[in-house]
C-alpha cells in the first residue's frame, strides 16, 4: 500500500513539473534565449515525460513483484537496476541534445 501511495505522489509531482507554467523555471544546461526557448522547453517536457514513464514502470514492477510474485530478490534488483539505467540514459540523451542545440544556434 505504501509503495502505491509513493507511486501516486511521484506521478503527480512529476506531472506538476511538466506543466507549461513550470517548464521555464526548470534548470537548463544552456542559456535560454528567445530564439532557443521553444526548442529547449520542448526537450525538457519530453525528458520529464520520459522520467515519469520509467518511474511509474519501476514502481509498478516493484509493487507487482512484492505483492504477487514474491520472486527472488536478485531478479527484482536486476530488472529495477535496468529500468533505472534506461531512465538515466534517456535523461543524459536529452541533456546532450540541449548542449548540441546550443552549438547549432
Amino acid at each position: 500500500m505504501f509503495l502505491t501511495l509513493l507511486m501516486l505522489v511521484a506521478y503527480f509531482g512529476i506531472s506538476f513539473c511538466q506543466k507549461e507554467s513550470i517548464v521555464p523555471k526548470l534548470n537548463y544546461p544552456v542559456k535560454v534565449t528567445a530564439s532557443n526557448a521553444d526548442a529547449l522547453y520542448s526537450l525538457a517536457i519530453r525528458m520529464v515525460r520520459h522520467v515519469k514513464f520509467f518511474t511509474i514502470i519501476t514502481f509498478a514492477y516493484l509493487n507487482n513483484a512484492i505483492l504477487v510474485l514474491k520472486s527472488n530478490a536478485n531478479e527484482i534488483g536486476l530488472f529495477v537496476l535496468l529500468l533505472i539505467l534506461v531512465m538515466f540514459a534517456g535523461m543524459f540523451y536529452y541533456i546532450f541534445k540541449m548542449f548540441k542545440f546550443k552549438r547549432l544556434v
